[in-house]
């Protein structure tokens, strides 16, 4: 269906542009704006394309034995990751909205609501300016960031750690 409608979208734009070619005093009163729309769109759904072309690749890992463990795997734990991914939220939510209220007035990293879950993101893999969000607030800074590295990195990783543990001991007593 994504593939027709990217089909359509490329009829539409190429007649367009070849009704400029044609007639080029069309071109001088056109509004290009609409055309550059469709071209974005265009390459959105092209990546949506690519994305789904490549997680076809899934229907071939039944070809193995570990391939198959790793796709009833996958599988299996969708709705447990699903229930974590909203417990996730929660918690980013929450640390993203406080970043932006403590620190955003003075903090570039937490400026808008955006930037600060982004920043959340980046301190979970080591990329934090400590000394920033120390210079801001002395007690809440420090407290701020070592509680959300310690739910982020100890508590919800090794939880989603475990739900893929269980879900995968699971589907081997199941083979």
């Amino acid at each position: 269906i994504v593939f027709g409608v990217v089909i359509g979208m490329r009829l539409r734009t190429t007649l367009e542009v070849i009704g400029f070619i044609a007639d080029p005093s069309l071109f001088e009163a056109a509004n290009l704006q609409t055309l550059g729309w469709y071209f974005d769109q265009e390459q959105t759904l092209n990546g949506v394309n690519a994305l789904i072309c490549w997680l076809k690749v899934f229907k071939y890992l039944k070809i193995t034995r570990r391939m198959t463990q790793l796709s009833r795997t996958i599988t299996k734990a969708i709705i447990d990751i699903a229930i974590f991914a909203c417990v996730l939220l929660l918690f980013v939510l929450g640390y993203g909205v406080f970043g932006f209220m403590v620190f955003g007035t003075d903090n570039p990293e937490y400026m808008t609501m955006t930037v600060s879950i982004q920043t959340l993101f980046r301190a979970i893999f080591g990329d934090f300016d400590a000394r920033a969000i120390s210079q801001n607030d002395s007690l809440l800074g420090p407290i701020y960031l070592f509680s959300w590295i310690m739910i982020a990195v100890a508590l919800l990783l090794n939880m989603f750690i475990a739900i893929l543990s269980m879900v995968l001991l699971l589907s081997q007593k199941n083979i």
